[in-house]
């Protein structure tokens, strides 16, 4: 994986305090400050000290973020990949695929605009998937909200209770990619109280075999 981290050799020349010069506090002692930091100002604390790297702090942020990405799925850096390839779902009780790069390319062949909607199935449910829209939301929003929109068939053919929508995320481990989706399946038909509820499930996807 491409590093997107500043690297710890040109900080060199930075002013750096001995880490024996300075006792840290344990992580028990320090949990319940964290946890009252916001989101914002927690990364507003990580990023002074990269930027000052006092006792080598920075160097070590980059180490930690670094090693918990390739040890860890974390949100994809090139999210685009998502296009580049047929995705395959192989569970112990459901299979299926996205065929996203067969889409792409076939669009290129037949000079198709990309605003043509291909349908794609997650979960026994059709939904219509744009190519234009989907690099946009990948790349403004990082990831994809699909809804079946007025006129489509609804998620459950029983109650036929609207609202019924697809979450699609890239996520990246090392060199290593995969989607996963979750998919909002909105029914009513054995809700306690008459209310629609949620009887969708996640899958994960992976390249392609034939394609990795």
């Amino acid at each position: 994986m491409s590093s997107e981290f500043p690297n710890s050799g040109d900080r060199a020349k930075r002013k750096k305090i001995s880490s024996s010069d300075t006792k840290l506090p344990s992580w028990g002692d320090m949990k319940p400050k964290l946890a009252r930091l916001s989101k914002k100002q927690l990364i507003s604390c990580l990023k002074k000290s990269w930027d000052e790297n006092d006792a080598g702090i920075g160097d070590r942020l980059v180490e930690a973020v670094q090693k918990c990405g390739n040890e860890n799925w974390m949100p994809a850096s090139n999210k685009l990949v998502f296009l580049q390839h047929d995705w395959e779902h192989k569970g112990e009780y459901s299979s299926g695929q996205l065929p996203m790069k067969s889409i792409v390319d076939e669009s290129k062949e037949e000079e198709d605009d990309c605003s043509v909607a291909h349908c794609t199935e997650v979960g026994g449910i059709e939904f219509e998937l744009r190519l234009d829209e989907v690099e946009k939301e990948l790349k403004e929003v990082g990831m994809i909200k699909e809804q079946l929109t007025s006129g489509e068939e609804p998620g459950c053919k029983e109650c036929e209770a609207p609202n019924t929508s697809l979450d699609i995320r890239v996520e990246q481990k090392g060199e290593k990619y995969r989607v996963v989706t979750r998919l909002h399946l909105m029914c009513v038909c054995n809700s306690k109280y008459g209310e629609p509820e949620d009887h969708g499930d996640e899958r994960i996807y992976y390249p392609c075999e034939k394609q990795k």
